[in-house]
């Protein structure tokens, strides 16, 4: 059967390990951590985006908890990693 989400899936994983990379350098987390919360769950990714919901609402209203952080990043590592 042939998925018709499977190219959205693929780029979404490319454009989230690109993300991983640029917050890991530290760029402004906020738009890339919204844009996280508001795909992840469409495509699939239900816990990835539950987690990208709650660290964006943290950085609305000051800053991420850390262990919320760490969280986050390793799962969009392990989202991405190649199987």
């Amino acid at each position: 059967m042939n998925d018709p989400l499977a190219s959205l899936r693929t780029r979404f994983l490319d454009r989230t390990r690109e993300d991983l990379a640029q917050l890991r350098a530290g760029a402004e987390p906020r738009p890339l951590v919204h844009r996280l919360a508001g795909t992840a769950g469409m495509l699939g990714f239900a816990d990835l985006g539950r987690l990208a919901a709650v660290v964006d609402e943290q950085l609305v209203d000051g800053e991420a908890n850390p262990a919320d952080w760490a969280a986050l990043l390793a799962s969009m590592a392990e989202a991405t990693r190649p199987s």
